[in-house]
Formats: structure tokens, C-alpha cells, sequence
């Protein structure tokens, strides 16, 4: 539902030139892969890290039930609540930036930038092979931060819709636009992460706040008022004869692996 809003509203108020002639077999390659992601990993790992968060809950470990504990906060409050949100925003900032750092992990999530143009349905564009590194990762941050499982949920959709929409190529009011900027990512800001230049590939990490960017130094805004000339994808992954489904699944597992080459 959110991806068909998403995909109608960036059709009637596109923030930037769409600039893939075959948009068909775009959105059909970008399903291809979400599709293989989903049943090959996604599916396979909810029941583990859903029941991951009932241990961790029923035997209060991690950090939020060591922090309820010490300073005598109500478990099901909202200070609880913000703060378990916080910190998986924040570790999902950290695993994000790891992406783009480690060389291994940086194979898979290109796949995500070697998408030639991006839209709504970029938000659905990743690895398995990402998935599953994600997932290891995702297992260590509901035990470590002791996510509950209603909260794990709640984060989930969040997220989810934060992702389709600062993917998108929805022009928002410039009003709503600088006031949203300034706290989360919009389709302008997350344009700029989606460069073919490292130098702005390499910011504007944040999904949700872009608090956790602010903080650690990876903020970049010099672009937001020309977004419509950043040209989107990544070099030489995003070239024609590297479109195809199965070719696009394959590029991981191709030398041409490190940064821009």
C-alpha cells in the first residue's frame, strides 16, 4: 500500500528528471531482487529474531532492562519506549555506515546503489547476501539493546515507511521540505547518499533521524537545493549490461567490487 502511494505520488510531483527510459524493467528487476531477499533471508530469519526478542524480554537482558532496573523507570512507559527506539535507530546509523566501510559488506549493498535511478521501489532493493549479514547484525541489537517484541514491531513499520518514503521521488512542499529536513530523511536529503560520487555517497547515513549524521560528522546539505543534477546510481554497476535480474544478483560476486571502480 505504501509503495503503490509512494510510486503514484512521485509520478505527479517528481523531485528529479527520471532519467531510466525503461522504467518497466526497472521496477520489475528492483522486485526481482527484493523477492529473492524476502523468501531466501527475510522470511527465514523473523521467527528466530521474534523469538531472540522474547528471550531477551522475559529474561531481562540487555541494556534497556538493565537501564529499567537501575533507574527505576515504568518497563512499559514511554521514556522506556523512546529510548528503545532511539537506540535502534541509532545502531541501525552504525550498520548503515558499516555498509559502507567494510569491503564485504559494501559488495552486497552496492547492489542498493547500482539501482540507475531511484524511486519507491529502491527502498526494496537489497541483497540477500545483504540480508543475511543484516540479519547476524540485527540479532546481536535486539539482544544487546533488549528490544521487546511489541517495540521490535512497532520499529519495523516505522522504518519500513520511512524507507519508501525517503527513497522516493516525491517533491514535497518546500515549506514541509525544510522543516522534515531538519529532523528526518527526506527524498531530498537521502538523494545525496544516492550520488555517483563518493564523496556524497558517503553521508546522509540516517533512516529515520538525522540526529545520529549531525552527531557524528556525516551531514551533507550542500546539495539539497540542486538535487535535480545529482546524477543517481553507482559506476560502472549501474551501466546497461549490468540491468538485468540476473545479472544484477550476480554483481557481487564480480571483481569490479571496490569503490567506483
Amino acid at each position: 500500500m505504501a509503495l503503490a502511494l509512494g510510486l503514484a505520488l512521485e509520478r505527479l510531483f517528481p523531485l528529479r528528471p527520471v532519467r531510466e527510459p525503461n522504467l518497466p524493467r526497472r521496477i520489475t528487476v528492483n522486485a526481482g531482487v527484493a523477492g529473492s531477499s524476502y523468501w531466501i533471508s527475510k522470511w527465514s530469519a523473523a521467527a528466530p529474531l521474534i523469538a531472540l526478542s522474547f528471550w531477551a524480554s522475559e529474561n531481562q537482558f540487555g541494556l534497556i532492562p538493565r537501564l529499567t532496573m537501575l533507574l527505576r523507570l515504568d518497563s512499559e512507559g514511554p521514556t522506556i519506549l523512546i529510548l528503545t527506539l532511539l537506540l535502534l535507530d541509532w545502531s541501525l546509523y552504525a550498520w548503515h555506515r558499516l555498509n559502507h566501510t567494510l569491503p564485504l559488506l559494501w559488495r552486497f549493498h552496492r547492489v542498493h546503489h547500482a539501482d540507475p535511478d531511484m524511486d519507491s521501489t529502491t527502498a526494496i532493493r537489497f541483497h540477500f547476501g545483504e540480508f543475511f549479514f543484516s540479519n547476524l547484525y540485527r540479532a546481536a541489537q535486539i539482544t544487546l539493546i533488549g528490544v521487546p517484541p511489541e517495540v521490535l514491531g512497532l520499529f519495523e513499520l516505522i522504518v519500513t515507511f520511512a524507507a519508501i518514503f525517503h527513497h522516493s521521488n516525491f517533491r514535497l512542499p518546500a515549506r514541509l521540505d525544510r522543516f522534515l529536513s531538519a529532523f528526518i530523511a527526506t527524498p531530498r536529503i537521502h538523494s545525496v547518499h544516492h550520488s555517483v560520487l563518493e564523496s556524497e555517497t558517503r553521508s546522509n547515513y540516517g533512516s529515520l533521524l538525522l540526529f545520529w549524521d549531525k552527531l557524528h560528522g556525516s551531514l551533507n546539505t550542500k546539495r539539497l537545493n540542486s538535487v535535480g543534477e545529482i546524477e543517481i546510481g553507482d559506476i560502472p554497476w549501474s551501466e546497461p549490461r549490468f540491468r538485468g535480474l540476473a545479472a544484477t544478483l550476480l554483481l557481487p560476486f564480480k571483481r569490479t567490487s571496490s569503490w567506483k571502480t
